[in-house]
C-alpha cells in the first residue's frame, strides 16, 4: 500500500500504512529475534527459511508482481511456511510437520488457482491453466489417499471448494462471500489436520 502497488482504493482506505509497517515491522523483528535466540536448532533453521520466503515476497511486491500467478504462488509458500517453526518448536515430529505444511500448500494452491479462475471467468479469459493445476493437485491428493495415506484427507475441503468455484464461478459482487467460504473450509481443514495427526 505504501509503495502505491495496491491501487487508489487501497491508498484511500489505508492511509496509516506507513505507521502500521513501522509498528508491525518492529514487533516482527523483536519477536523474531527472541524466537531465533530461544528456539531449537530445527526451529532456527525453519525460521531462516521463513525469513528467506518473506524477503523474496517483499522483493516480488516491490516490483509490483504480487498479483501475478508466480507472485501469488510464491505467497502461498511464504504464508504457509511459519507453521513449520511453530510446529517444530512445539515438539511435533518432523514428518508430521512436513505433512501439515503439504496439506496447506496443496489447499492454498488449489484455492488460489480457483479464485484466479473465478476472476478470469469474469473477464472472459481462458482458464485452461487453472483447470490443469487444480486437476494436478487433486490427483496428488487422491493418489496419496489411494496409496493408504490418511493425512492428505485434511486438504479435501479446500480442494473440493476450489472445484465448486471453478465449476460454477460466482459473480464478481459475491467475491466477499467467496472469501468467507474459503475461510470456513480452511478452518475445517485445520480441524481435520488435528484429527488425522493426533
Amino acid at each position: 500500500v505504501m509503495l502505491g502497488k495496491r491501487g487508489p482504493r487501497a491508498q484511500r482506505s489505508t492511509p496509516q500504512a506507513k505507521t502500521r509497517l513501522i509498528v508491525l515491522g518492529s514487533l516482527s523483528i523483536t519477536f523474531g529475534a527472541i524466537a531465533m535466540l530461544t528456539s531449537t536448532r530445527e526451529g532456527q533453521i525453519a525460521l531462516v527459511g521463513c525469513l528467506l520466503f518473506a524477503a523474496i515476497s517483499f522483493a516480488v511486491a516491490w516490483k509490483g508482481q504480487h498479483r501475478s500467478l508466480p507472485g501469488q504462488l510464491w505467497g502461498v509458500l511464504g504464508l504457509s511456511s511459519p507453521a513449520v517453526p511453530v510446529l517444530l518448536v512445539g515438539g511435533v515430529p518432523l514428518l508430521s510437520v512436513l505433512q501439515i505444511w503439504v496439506i496447506y500448500l496443496l489447499g492454498f494452491l488449489a484455492t488460489t488457482l480457483a479464485v484466479r479462475g473465478v476472476i478470469a471467468s469474469q473477464k472472459q479469459k481462458p482458464r485452461q491453466l487453472h483447470w490443469l493445476v487444480l486437476l494436478s493437485i487433486t490427483s496428488v491428493v487422491g493418489g496419496l489417499i489411494a496409496a493408504g495415506e490418511t493425512w492428505p484427507m485434511a486438504a479435501l475441503p479446500m480442494v473440493l471448494m476450489s472445484w465448486v468455484l471453478m465449476a460454477s464461478p460466482p459473480p464478481a459482487k459475491q467475491l466477499k462471500q467467496v472469501g468467507w467460504s474459503l475461510v470456513s473450509v480452511t478452518m475445517i481443514t485445520a480441524l481435520l489436520t488435528c484429527v488425522v495427526h493426533w
